[in-house]
């Protein structure tokens, strides 16, 4: 019987079946090694030197800057990007007035500071929410506050900036209820006050009387039981006055306020727990000839004066319980990039404390800054590489996050690599067949068979360290560029990114970290200071052991639990049948995206503006005629300022008979829609036009076809005449910029007339080339995509009613398009809901493929999946549980969660693969003890690099940090409790090559067979041998 009994360590091994090209690969790597070990200096520093030379290269011809912009986050493939991009970009390529050049503003002198360009918004709101703002005493404080800022005698003042009406040289008061509440009364005129808020207190009885002044509908020359605010003239206490109406405040108070549904037959809510008031700044200021004259100095002088405001506010902050807060454009930047940096700047520390516990880990605060900067070189290397592969412009914020996952994976590379180093030792024999131990001195170190021995360490170490490497930097690399598929501009520059940081991360560590082993090892290793001796204590040296120790065993004894008992299942019961659909309100959000927490004083300002009645700036529809979408064929859809052509329509024929009355008519079907329309708020040109041609020109509308084009150039001078030039985006002038950033402000920008009749530049006589039908959508300032959804498609059913109707036809307007920047909004959460699941899908099953045909075994491969999917579930489930929606944040986690669960078990996969041991128990045990102190370390590292965004105050970063944590939780245990268990479980007891299996099954090659338990006293569970061998054992 003993010369039956067949082990595994009898069959044939892995070497002896080596292929050539396997035969070659170790020739390569002896080559390799030989060389490490011999010239550890010079190939460290030319490693390094090349590095830091690539390094270099990459900031120089692609200069470091950080987009704090939203421009790549349009989705500009997407048909809702390009037609908001056309929007933009035919304004570009044309005027308003075609009888003006852009710098030509002679005959359009504005009198000084007359053009508003600024704002700055002030709002008081009670303390919680409760209460009434409208008391004697909070009105009071109102404009208490208006003053100080009025009265700021600073360099500039008030006076210096200030908007003032046309043909006025004081400065225009507030927008505020105080116009109202501190109005002048009228000395001729009973109950009559003049609304210019230059009266030193409250003259009314009860602010009651006031209000109702105000919003009761009546008419004031009659019913003089209310007050009636007037401008009257000498001889008509009535004249100008304001006709009260049940909206009239919602500019400035609550929506709550007023009358129930603006049913003045109901008894109306006269309270409000917040008002605000609008100061506005005009240009030119004095010594400036123009608003283009250095348009943004005249702003930074503006902003100058804006940035003294919350000094002054301070003091009255609180007072009455009244909570001041204030939005404005300067204010807000400063603010956030005050915050930015700051959030930044943990970078740092989050390299730090990954640095310190490298160093606890290698024992060694040299080969830890050795191993970090290789990591961190990383970085700048891939920002070259994807610069010249993507040219995207500039550093999205977004990037910088990948900084955070680089630290964990280029981590768990230097412990994997370290810790085999340490490994061979023990495994390698010294050349007279005996176990060696490291040098002491230097006179070992340089002994030939010293070196000979520490070549082989390295080979041994390089072959088992490269490989493993190889398969998680293949599958975590392959993940994150699935986000390529994205047609979001910063989700594939950032898949990119990452993917080349995670590359040039490997080549590294397989190029210059070994001679940084070397080098420490016979260089540095012997070095001792005296203030680095605790580092060299052995109880210290000891701590790390037993952490790992206690931790392995703990997983030990899960292994052997769950290798003799199965667990029973245990199902909850739900009473509450919303409990079902968290998952839909996961994936089907009803909020917009939130960058800063809700305590947060612009956050609570910026939700202040949504419980106004009205406000002045809504979100917009546009339906275009005249124009077709613009082409971006060839363009770079990474880059923001690499644009698209711009195409007119060719059908767009206004010199048609029917044209004229057509587009109104189109106007008068639009405004009858009623839903998602504010009030019948609906700007047409055409009708503007028409104004001008009955009224200032005495004409009958329709013109003659003929004149058409004319007489509509002539109003576009006409309006510019009496309203201020056209703002010029063509860049003619040195203010109008085009580019992505000046794009972005400009979709956020109200539409107006300007924008709505636009002429082709370069002709020598007018030619229009198209025009814009403007719509104010009941949409608030900020809504989600949810929201959005069904404006678009209500919209897009009557626009493509409108392109059907045979009247339209015939006038040859030829085929209207809409767009908003609302839009963007919900393209935006439709894709990054799709790219979520669809990059889960496919990074899953791209890592799938990737580990299969490393590994070549199908069934470690199942098992490693299934684990990467419980981290995925789990992720999700954990996701819903916290109330997160799939928001911006939420989505980019998902899509790179796949690429941050996959090295933990790969790892221990690859491990268990390569073990020599007989049992699946031991063969699970040799992968934990050798690969599980490095995965656990990787674990710490990561963990601690995430654990550092928990103090950010940017909820994305704070997300971020969270989602981190989270995914190396689950990570750990799903690589440790599932898969280690069930590799006990049902895993191989050999190391399999399924392909070989199924070209030898193809080939009709003789198949190998299993015994089982042959050596009894053994406890061999299987081993495998040829038939032929079979046959001969049993003869």
């Amino acid at each position: 019987m003993n010369e039956m009994e067949v082990t595994e360590r009898q069959m044939p091994t892995h070497e002896e079946k080596q292929t050539k090209f396997l035969m070659w690969r170790n020739k390569v790597v002896r080559w390799y090694c030989r060389g490490v070990v011999h010239k550890p200096i010079v190939g460290f520093l030319s490693t390094l030197a090349i590095a830091l030379l690539l390094s270099g290269i990459g900031f120089v011809a692609f200069p470091f800057d950080i987009d704090t912009t939203f421009t790549t986050f349009t989705p500009r493939s997407s048909e809702i990007g390009r037609l908001e991009e056309t929007r933009m970009l035919a304004e570009e390529a044309t005027r308003f007035n075609p009888f003006r050049e852009p710098s030509d503003l002679t005959r359009l002198t504005v009198p000084q500071q007359t053009f508003r360009s600024y704002g700055l918004t002030m709002l008081f709101q009670t303390k919680n929410g409760n209460g009434n703002i409208l008391t004697f005493d909070r009105l009071r404080l109102v404009r208490q506050v208006e003053l100080a800022i009025q009265n700021i005698d600073h360099n500039p003042d008030f006076q210096d900036v200030c908007a003032r009406p046309r043909g006025n040289t004081l400065c225009s008061e507030p927008q505020s209820m105080t116009r109202y509440m501190f109005a002048t009364p009228s000395i001729d005129c009973p109950n009559v006050y003049i609304p210019d808020g230059k009266n030193t207190d409250i003259p009314f009885d009860t602010i009651e009387e006031a209000l109702l002044g105000l919003i009761q509908p009546r008419n004031v020359s009659e019913d003089t039981t209310l007050p009636a605010f007037c401008f009257p003239i000498q001889g008509n206490c009535y004249a100008n006055c304001i006709e009260p109406r049940p909206d009239y405040l919602s500019f400035a108070l609550s929506r709550t306020f007023g009358f129930p549904d603006e049913n003045a037959t109901f008894s109306p809510d006269l309270t409000s727990h917040l008002t605000k008031s609008e100061f506005l700044f005009g240009v030119p200021l004095e010594g400036f000839t123009s608003t283009d004259d250095r348009f943004s100095e005249q702003i930074r002088k503006i902003e100058s004066f804006v940035k003294q405001v919350p000094s002054i506010v301070k003091s009255f902050n609180g007072d009455h319980d009244v909570v001041i807060r204030y939005i404005s454009p300067i204010l807000i930047e400063e603010y956030f990039w005050g915050i930015i940096i700051t959030d930044t700047v943990l970078v740092t520390v989050s390299i730090f404390i990954v640095y310190l516990y490298m160093a606890f880990h290698l024992n060694s605060f040299s080969l830890s800054a050795m191993g970090m900067l290789h990591v961190l070189l990383s970085f700048p290397i891939a920002y070259l590489f994807t610069q010249a592969a993507m040219d995207f412009d500039r550093m999205g914020m977004l990037n910088l996050m990948a900084l955070f996952i680089i630290l964990g994976i280029g981590a768990d590379d230097v412990f994997i690599v370290v810790d085999a180093w340490k490994q061979s030792e023990l495994e390698i024999l010294g050349p007279d067949g005996k176990t060696w131990r490291n040098a002491k001195t230097r006179e070992e170190e340089i002994h030939p068979d010293y070196i000979d021995w520490l070549t082989d360490r390295m080979v041994w170490t390089y072959t088992r360290t490269s490989e493993a490497m190889l398969i998680t930097s293949l599958t975590t690399g392959a993940a994150f560029l699935m986000n390529l598929s994205s047609t979001v501009p910063a989700i594939q520059i950032f898949g990119g990114f990452t993917g080349f940081m995670i590359a040039v991360n490997y080549i590294l560590v397989i190029t210059y970290f070994p001679f940084a082993v070397i080098v420490f090892h016979r260089y540095i290793r012997l070095i001792r200071y005296p203030c680095m001796k605790r580092c060299h204590n052995k109880k210290l040296k000891t701590t790390l052991s037993l952490f790992h120790a206690c931790l392995l065993n703990g997983i030990f004894s899960v292994i052997e639990s769950k290798d003799k008992k199965s667990s029973d299942k245990i199902v909850g019961r739900h009473n509450n049948i919303d409990e079902y659909r968290a998952i839909e309100r996961f994936f089907y959000k009803k909020e917009p995206t939130q960058w800063i927490p809700s305590s947060d004083r612009f956050q609570q300002a910026f939700s202040s503006l949504e419980s106004f009645g009205r406000i002045d700036r809504v979100p917009q529809l546009v339906v275009m005629y005249g124009l077709l979408p613009v082409d971006i064929r060839g363009v770079n859809p990474y880059n923001p300022n690499d644009v698209g052509k711009t195409r007119f329509d060719p059908d767009f024929d206004p010199t048609l008979p029917s044209f004229q009355e057509t587009f109104i008519e189109i106007c008068k079907r639009l405004r009858s829609q009623g839903e998602f329309i504010r009030s019948g708020e609906v700007l047409c040109p055409m009708e503007s036009f028409r104004d001008y041609v009955e009224d200032e020109l005495g004409l009958i509308f329709p013109v003659p076809p003929d004149d058409f084009v004319t007489l509509l150039a002539n109003f576009t001078q006409y309006y510019e005449d009496n309203n201020g030039p056209a703002p010029d985006v063509s860049g003619a002038v040195a203010t109008s910029r085009q580019d992505a950033n000046s794009r972005d402000d400009r979709a956020r920008d109200l539409v107006e007339t300007y924008q709505a009749i636009r002429f082709h530049i370069d002709t020598d006589e007018p030619k229009l080339a198209y025009m814009f039908i403007v719509v104010n959508t009941t949409l608030d300032l900020i809504s989600s995509g949810s929201d959005v959804r069904p404006i678009y498609d209500s919209w897009s059913n009557l626009i493509q009613k409108e392109n059907s109707r045979q009247d339209n036809q015939a006038a040859s307007l030829g085929a209207a398009l809409q767009t908003a920047e609302s839009y963007i909004q919900l393209e935006l959460e439709n894709t990054l809901a799709i790219a979520a699941v669809v990059g889960i899908a496919a990074s899953i099953s791209l890592s799938f493929v990737i580990v299969v045909a490393l590994t070549r075994d199908f069934w470690l491969s199942i098992m490693a999946i299934a684990s990467i999917g419980g981290v995925v579930t789990s992720l999700i489930c954990i996701m819903v549980l916290m109330g997160w929606t799939l928001s911006l944040i939420e989505s980019i986690c998902l899509t790179i969660l796949v690429g941050m669960s996959v090295d933990y078990v790969i790892h221990l996969a690859n491990a268990y693969r390569e073990s020599k041991e007989l049992t699946r128990f031991n063969r699970t045990r040799d992968a934990l003890v050798v690969m599980g102190i490095s995965v656990i370390s990787a674990c710490v590292t990561t963990f601690l690099a995430g654990f550092v965004l928990f103090f950010t105050y940017i909820l994305f970063f704070f997300k971020f940090g969270v989602f981190i944590a989270l995914t190396i939780l689950f990570s750990s245990l799903w690589a440790f409790g599932f898969f280690m268990a069930l590799a006990s479980a049902a895993g191989h007891i050999e190391k399999v090559d399924d392909f070989a299996r199924i070209w030898s099954f193809l080939t009709c090659k003789p198949q190998p067979v299993r015994l089982r338990s042959i050596s009894g006293p053994a406890k061999v569970e299987a081993n495998q041998v040829e038939s032929s061998q079979l046959e001969t054992a049993f003869v």
